[in-house]
């Protein structure tokens, strides 16, 4: 057996190291020769191309800067009558209860004198008026039987204030007159249906009489 001192790799000395490199063997060089490879020493790997092809977008909902999704909005709606009548009768209902508060906003804002009847498809009535509807028509309907004078154009003389005190209350006697003569007219109508009434339930006890004691005579017969 050979002796440890004549081999020469035995007594080659490799000095022991800490760093992090890779001790890699050269095959041309001796066997007592080292060679240290750095890391800098390795061919990086080759880059990877991006790939061309479309990649298509996630189907995600589009979303306003609020977070919420976006609608189509409020579609137009065709002013004809609705052919449904559950459409009809929520429509109205709506539609009644933002006319009846605009109303109320525009006594309220603006102090005036205001008088609504709406008369639902079920034959409901919907009123609203302000300060009462009863004064609203009976000022309305005044306003039309004694309408009230247009102003003097400027280049004519005002009447005498006595004139038109006179002409005034002849209007009032001529309105009063008009109503009392429709008053009369209804009065009489009344009273001669109520005559025609009281002849026809005479009539109809008479025949009943009759027929009671015709029926009693046959019986005792």
């Amino acid at each position: 057996m050979a002796s440890s001192s004549n081999n020469p790799i035995a007594n080659s000395t490799v000095p022991f190291t800490t760093s992090s490199t890779d001790v890699v063997p050269n095959p041309n060089t001796s066997s007592s020769s080292v060679a240290i490879a750095s890391p800098t020493d390795v061919p990086p790997p080759p880059p990877v191309a991006p790939s061309t092809a479309a990649v298509p977008p996630p189907d995600v909902p589009s979303l306003s800067t609020s977070g919420r999704k976006k609608s189509k909005g409020r579609g137009k709606i065709e002013m004809r009558k609705m052919e449904k009548e559950s459409n009809m009768l929520v429509t109205f209902s709506k539609r009644k209860s933002n006319l009846l508060k605009k109303a109320n906003e525009l006594c309220t804002l603006c102090g005036v004198k205001c008088a609504i009847v709406v008369f639902s498809p079920a034959g409901k009535v919907f009123s609203f008026g302000h300060p009462s509807v009863d004064q609203v028509t009976d000022r309305y309907l005044n306003g039309i039987l004694n309408p009230t004078p247009s102003p003097p154009p400027p280049n004519q003389v005002p009447q005498n204030p006595s004139e038109g005190q006179h002409q005034a209350g002849t209007d009032i006697v001529q309105t009063l007159s008009a109503e009392l003569s429709k008053l009369t007219s209804l009065l009489e109508a009344s009273k001669k249906h109520g005559q025609a009434l009281d002849e026809r339930r005479a009539a109809r006890m008479a025949t009943n009489w009759n027929e009671e004691v015709k029926a009693l005579l046959d019986g005792l017969l």
